[in-house]
């Protein structure tokens, strides 16, 4: 069998309900976190504060501005490192638009500074939920985190380290493009990967249809 072959029946193998739940429910809490984060008022994670940033500027909404740099970075993987391209990443910049727009108009803005913290705390718990469950349901990514798992493959380094290499190197554009940082994304740069890494050991080997199947394949 060719390796182009090996690789459909691969994805085959990965395109089943359990998967495809997983993935989808990912990719909707990955969304409603990042409208939930901005909306706070206390600061987004990195990434969505550039997006905020850039929103700012061209006045388009935060989901629009991530659905066009999701497809741009999708291009980029694409001829980087195209087997990370997979369902998840192609409804990444189709799809993750809606669940940032509804959260940004039905989330609340918090009144004061504690209320604040504790709204971005569980703002991050429901974006790297939905990291973890993209990540794990093996249907592909967005395309940060494609970027990420590019990184760490290459670097042979942690995933949680090099995580927080990514989130400090969006820390510093998002500052100089002016975006929403305060406490949330100070928040965000030292609980992201943590959280992510915790719910990837948690439900590690749930999407797999063989548990002994893909043991390794993490990065």
């Amino acid at each position: 069998m060719s390796g182009s072959d090996q690789k459909k029946n691969g994805l085959l193998d990965r395109l089943n309900a359990k998967n495809l739940t997983m993935g989808l429910v990912g990719l909707l809490l990955v969304g409603f976190g990042s409208g939930m984060l901005v909306k706070t008022g206390y600061g987004a994670d990195t990434l969505n504060g550039i997006f905020a940033g850039i929103a700012r500027l061209t006045g388009l909404s935060l989901g629009t501005v991530s659905a066009i740099a999701n497809g741009l970075i999708l291009v980029f993987i694409f001829f980087v490192k195209r087997e990370l391209v997979g369902i998840g990443m192609l409804l990444s910049a189709l799809v993750l638009k809606f669940p940032i727009d509804f959260a940004m108009s039905v989330y609340p803005a918090s009144p004061n500074l504690a209320v604040g913290i504790c709204s971005d705390i569980l703002s991050l718990a429901v974006f790297c939920l939905g990291v973890a469950l993209m990540i794990e349901s093996q249907l592909g990514v967005t395309g940060y985190d494609g970027l990420t798992l590019i990184a760490t493959e290459k670097s042979k380094k942690p995933f949680r380290r090099v995580r927080l290499v990514c989130d400090g190197i969006t820390l510093v554009l998002a500052f100089l493009l002016k975006g929403e940082i305060g406490i949330g994304t100070v928040l965000g740069f030292l609980l992201m990967a943590p959280f992510i890494d915790f719910y990837r050991k948690k439900i590690s080997g749930i999407a797999k249809t063989n548990p002994a199947e893909g043991e390794g394949d993490q990065p």
